[in-house]
């Protein structure tokens, strides 16, 4: 990940007085990276706003799957619902029914990524990446950070 402050890039300033500290941040932040990927993966359920009746009761319709799964499903829910009662829909477009289903997965996504403690999380992703916990001074506290 190359969106770090770049005193921290590898041979600038904070590096040379802290060998390995780029290497501690960049796996850490490699492991937020994977965090958000997970996630935007993940197996969602987003509540559709339609309903049909079954057996004379009425159901809720939600859609499963992983966002884009979603996304496909809505599409083909809106034509659904326009087709047999066109009146449900009162003016919404495929585009704006489909992007309210979309921020509605992200939301769900978003539920996800606050579950749990990510810092910590990121700290042994790092660790597995680096070789262990050893590997990351820094991270475990064993050396100070030297700024100047």
């Amino acid at each position: 990940m190359e969106l770090i402050n770049p005193n921290l890039q590898r041979g600038w300033g904070i590096d040379k007085k802290n060998p390995g500290l780029v290497n501690e941040v960049n796996a850490h932040e490699d492991g937020h990276g994977s965090q958000f990927e997970e996630a935007f993966k993940s197996k969602l359920t987003v509540k559709s706003g339609f309903s049909e009746t079954k057996d004379g009761k009425q159901s809720a319709i939600n859609f499963s799957g992983k966002i884009d799964d979603i996304l496909n499903q809505a599409d083909k829910q809106f034509d659904v619902v326009n087709k047999a009662n066109p009146d449900i829909l009162k003016g919404t477009t495929k585009e704006t029914y489909v992007t309210q289903i979309f921020f509605q997965a992200l939301g769900e996504i978003l539920t996800q990524m606050n579950t749990g403690d990510k810092e910590a999380d990121a700290n042994k992703r790092a660790a597995e990446k680096l070789g262990g916990k050893d590997k990351m001074p820094y991270t475990n506290g064993v050396y100070p950070i030297k700024l100047n």
